[in-house]
C-alpha cells in the first residue's frame, strides 16, 4: 500500500560513471551498400537508418498513462475524427461497491473523445516507431494508485497489453509520485546498463496524492532527485489549457534532463507523442551532396531512427546524412546512389514508383502537422510573454 501512494521510493541511485562520449554515430541501413543503383521511373531514392550516442544504442522506456477520473469525461472535441462528438451518456443504475458503472469508457457516447481515449490513440500511434531490436517498453497506469500493466517488453506485447488493460482500477485522484515511483522500480529491476532509460508521462492534472496537495507536490519532486541521480530522463505531455502554469511537472522534466510539452488540444495528442526525442540526437539533415538538393521528408523518430527521401540525377550521386547531438557535436555518413533512367518501355507500371511517391506523400502532411503545431506552440509563448500596457 505504501508504494501505491507514492511513499516507496525507488532503489538506491546507481553510482555515476564517466560520461559517455556524445558524439553521435549514424549508420544508414537503407540503401544497406554503396553502389546500390535505382531504376526507377521517378528519380527517388528513400535514404533510412540510425543516429545514436553511446548511451543510447538502446532503449528502455516506461509510458506512464493517466487514468484518473476526469480522464473519461468528454473533452468537447472530436478527438478521433469520427464526426462523432462523445457527450455525457444517459445514467444508468450504479454497479459494484463504488456506485459506478461496469466501466469509466461507458461514461460518454464516445470513449475515444476522452482523454483517456486520446492516450490510448497516442499510445498505438507511437509503439510501432519504435524499433523492437533497440527498444524496450513498459506500461503503468496510474489516478489514485499506480499500477504496473506490462514489464519492459517489445513494442508489439506493449500494443497487446493496451488491448486487454482494465481500465478505471486507478480512479480517482492522481497520484503522480506514485506512478513515477512504479516506473522507476521497473527501469531498475530490468534495464540493461548500456540502456538509455526514460519515463514518458501523459497526463491532464497536477499531482494530487497523497493529500495535501503540497505533500504530493514535494513527493513529485522527491522522485525528481531519485530519477535524476539515477539516470532516468522524464519527458511530460501535459494536456491542458495553455495558460495554466504546471510549475511541479515543468520542474520534473527540468531536473531529470527530460522534455516538458503542453497540449492544450487532445486531438493533437497522437502527433506529439510520436515524435517525442527519446534519444540524445537533436537533428539530422540529409542531401545529395552531388547536386546540393536537401531531402524530403525527413523524419526523426523517438528512438533516433530516421528516413527520408532524396532526388537523384543521373548518374552517381553522393548522399551525406548528417546527425548532429547535445553541445554541437556531429557526424556525417555518406552512401553513394547510382541512378539510371528506364526506357520508356520499362518505366509503364512500376508499383513500387507509385508506393514510393504515396509514402513521400503521406510523410509530407504528417510533417507539415506537425510544423503546424510547433508553430502554434510558439506564437502561444510569444503571446503570454507580452505583458499589458500599463497605463
Amino acid at each position: 500500500m505504501a508504494a501505491a501512494c507514492g511513499h516507496a521510493p525507488p532503489p538506491a541511485p546507481v553510482a555515476p560513471s564517466a560520461p559517455p562520449d556524445p558524439r553521435p554515430r549514424v549508420r544508414i541501413s537503407k540503401p544497406a551498400e554503396d553502389g546500390h543503383v535505382v531504376r526507377l521511373p521517378v528519380a527517388l531514392a528513400e535514404i533510412a537508418g540510425a543516429a545514436l550516442t553511446l548511451d543510447a544504442s538502446r532503449h528502455d522506456l516506461v509510458l506512464a498513462l493517466d487514468f484518473s477520473r476526469s480522464a473519461f469525461e468528454p473533452t468537447g472535441r472530436d478527438v478521433d475524427g469520427d464526426g462523432v462528438l462523445g457527450v455525457w451518456a444517459p445514467w444508468q443504475p450504479a454497479i459494484g461497491t463504488q456506485g459506478l458503472r461496469a466501466s469509466p469508457l461507458e461514461w460518454t457516447t464516445d470513449a475515444d473523445d476522452s482523454v483517456a481515449g486520446a492516450e490510448l490513440a497516442a499510445t498505438r500511434t507511437l509503439l510501432p516507431r519504435l524499433d523492437p531490436a533497440t527498444t524496450r517498453v513498459g506500461l503503468v497506469a496510474f489516478g489514485s494508485k499506480a499500477s504496473k500493466l506490462l514489464p519492459l517488453s517489445t513494442p508489439e506485447a506493449a500494443l497487446a497489453a493496451l488491448s486487454t488493460a482494465q481500465l478505471g482500477a486507478q480512479l480517482g485522484g492522481t497520484n503522480i509520485s506514485a506512478a513515477l515511483a512504479r516506473a522507476a522500480r521497473m527501469l531498475a529491476g530490468a534495464s540493461a546498463r548500456e540502456a538509455r532509460r526514460s519515463i514518458l508521462l501523459i497526463t491532464d492534472g497536477f499531482p494530487t496524492l497523497p493529500p495535501p496537495q503540497q505533500r504530493a507536490e514535494d513527493l513529485v519532486a522527491e522522485q525528481a532527485a531519485l530519477l535524476a541521480g539515477a539516470g532516468v530522463r522524464v519527458h511530460v505531455l501535459a494536456i491542458t489549457s495553455p495558460l495554466e502554469p504546471r510549475p511541479v511537472l515543468e520542474e520534473l522534466t527540468r531536473v531529470t534532463g527530460g522534455s516538458f510539452e503542453l497540449v492544450d488540444d487532445p486531438t493533437e495528442l497522437p502527433v506529439r507523442l510520436a515524435n517525442t526525442s527519446l534519444s540524445a540526437i537533436q537533428s539530422v539533415e540529409v542531401r545529395n551532396a552531388t547536386t546540393g538538393a536537401a531531402g524530403l521528408a525527413v523524419r526523426l523518430l523517438p528512438d533516433g531512427r530516421f528516413d527520408a527521401f532524396i532526388s537523384l540525377a543521373p548518374g552517381e550521386n553522393v548522399i551525406e546524412v548528417r546527425a548532429s547531438g547535445a553541445g554541437g557535436t556531429s557526424e556525417v555518413a555518406r552512401r553513394r546512389l547510382r541512378y539510371e533512367p528506364p526506357r520508356a518501355a520499362a518505366a509503364g507500371g512500376a508499383p513500387e514508383a507509385g508506393e514510393l511517391l504515396e509514402t513521400l506523400r503521406r510523410r509530407t502532411t504528417e510533417l507539415e502537422l506537425l510544423a503546424e503545431l510547433r508553430e502554434r506552440r510558439q506564437q502561444q509563448r510569444r503571446e503570454l510573454r507580452i505583458e499589458p500596457a500599463r497605463d
